[in-house]
C-alpha cells in the first residue's frame, strides 16, 4: 500500500507557511527529490518533513505529490505526472459554451460583425467573452473583405476564352499552362522619387536622417512597365537613395537586374494558377487563391507548369461553348427580324 511508503504526518509539523500553491516546476523538483531518498519505493523517516522545509510547505502537499507520482508511475508504465488538477478545475464556472458563443456570433449578420462592439452588441455576448473566447479556441478571427470586380457575361466568356489560349498538351497527356516565357505582360506603374513615411533602425543617441520634399502631395515619380513584379521591384528600389528622376531610373534598372530570377518564375506560375482556378469557377473571380507552397514543393520554377484536372477544362470547354452557341442564336434572332 502507498500509505505504507510514507511516515506518519504528525500535528506538530514544523512548516513555515500551511498553504501554498506549488508551481508545476517545484512539484516536479519534489517528487524528484523523493524518489533520490527514496529505498525500494519506500521513504526512510524524516524525508517528507525535510523536504516539506525546503519548500515552505505542508506535509500533507508532499504526500499528495508522492502518492499522485507513483500512482501515475504504475499506470503509465514507469511515467510519473504530477502536475495539479486546479488548473481548468478553479475560478468561476463560465455561463456559455464555445458552441453557443459560436452559434450566437452565426446569428448574427456579417455586415453586423465588422466591429467587436457591434458584434457584442448583435450576438448579446459581452465584449471580453469574445476576445477570450478567440484566444482560447482561435477559430474566431478577423478577415479582410475585399471589393471585386463584377463580371459581365460577356467578361466571363473573354477571360474563358483567354485562358483556353494558354492550354497546351504536357507530357503524360496532361493538359498544362505553357510557360509563358515568350509573351510579353504589360502594366504601367508608378514609382516614386521616395516615401511619404520610412522605417529605419536607429540607437537613441542617433538622430533620424532629415528628408525633405516641396509637396508629400506632388512627390516626383516616373511609370515604368511592371507587369507582376512591381512590389518585388519597388522593395528593392526603395533601398536605394535617389534624388533626381534619372537616379529613380537607374536605380529601378538596377533593382529589376538584381531580382532573382526564381522571384520571376514564381509570379508566371502564380499567374497559371490563377487561371486554373478562374477556369474551375466557369470563368467566375469569386475564388481564393490556394497556397501552393512553391519553395517546399517545386525544384525547378523555371521548367514548372500548372496541370489541369480534366473535368474541371472539360466543364469549362463546356460552359464556353454553351456562351459561344447562345450567342451565335441571339445574333441569329436578331438578324432574322432585321
Amino acid at each position: 500500500m502507498l500509505e505504507n511508503h510514507v511516515e506518519h504526518i504528525s500535528s506538530h509539523n514544523d512548516v513555515v507557511r500551511t498553504e501554498r500553491n506549488l508551481k508545476p516546476t517545484e512539484r516536479r523538483a519534489v517528487f524528484e527529490q523523493l524518489l533520490e531518498r527514496s529505498i525500494g519505493g519506500k521513504l526512510p523517516y524524516g524525508a517528507i518533513r525535510d523536504v516539506a522545509r525546503v519548500y515552505c510547505c505542508h506535509s500533507r502537499t508532499i504526500v499528495r505529490i508522492w502518492k499522485q507520482g507513483r500512482l501515475s508511475q504504475s499506470r503509465n508504465h514507469g511515467l510519473a505526472d504530477v502536475a495539479a488538477k486546479m488548473k481548468g478545475n478553479s475560478g468561476r464556472k463560465k455561463t456559455r459554451t464555445a458552441e453557443e458563443i459560436k452559434a450566437a456570433v452565426q446569428g448574427v449578420p456579417q455586415y453586423h460583425r465588422q466591429t467587436l462592439r457591434a458584434l457584442a452588441a448583435n450576438c448579446h455576448v459581452p465584449t471580453t467573452t469574445l476576445v477570450r473566447h478567440m484566444k482560447e479556441h482561435g477559430k474566431l478571427k478577423a478577415r479582410s473583405s475585399y471589393v471585386k470586380p463584377m463580371l459581365t457575361e460577356e467578361n466571363i466568356g473573354t477571360r474563358l476564352a483567354f485562358v483556353k489560349s494558354f492550354l497546351r498538351p504536357l507530357s503524360g497527356g496532361t493538359i498544362g499552362f505553357s510557360n509563358m516565357h515568350d509573351l510579353v505582360h504589360i502594366d504601367e506603374k508608378w514609382f516614386y522619387l521616395t516615401r511619404v513615411k520610412k522605417k529605419f533602425y536607429v540607437y537613441d543617441d542617433e538622430e533620424v536622417a532629415a528628408r525633405f520634399v516641396k509637396s508629400k502631395s506632388f512627390i516626383t515619380k516616373v511609370m515604368f512597365l511592371g507587369r507582376g513584379f512591381f512590389n518585388s521591384i519597388q522593395s528593392l528600389q526603395h533601398q536605394k537613395c535617389t534624388r533626381t528622376i534619372e537616379e529613380l531610373i537607374d536605380a529601378v534598372k538596377t533593382a529589376f537586374f538584381e531580382l532573382p530570377m526564381d522571384t520571376v518564375s514564381k509570379t508566371f506560375i502564380t499567374l497559371q494558377k490563377v487561371m486554373q482556378m478562374s477556369m474551375e469557377m466557369l470563368g467566375s473571380n469569386n475564388y481564393k487563391l490556394p497556397r501552393m507552397k512553391k519553395d517546399a514543393t517545386i525544384a525547378n520554377f523555371a521548367a514548372y507548369n500548372v496541370q489541369c484536372d480534366a473535368s474541371s477544362l472539360e466543364g469549362a470547354l463546356l460552359h464556353l461553348d454553351l456562351r459561344l452557341g447562345d450567342e451565335s442564336q441571339l445574333e441569329d434572332l436578331v438578324n432574322s427580324h432585321e
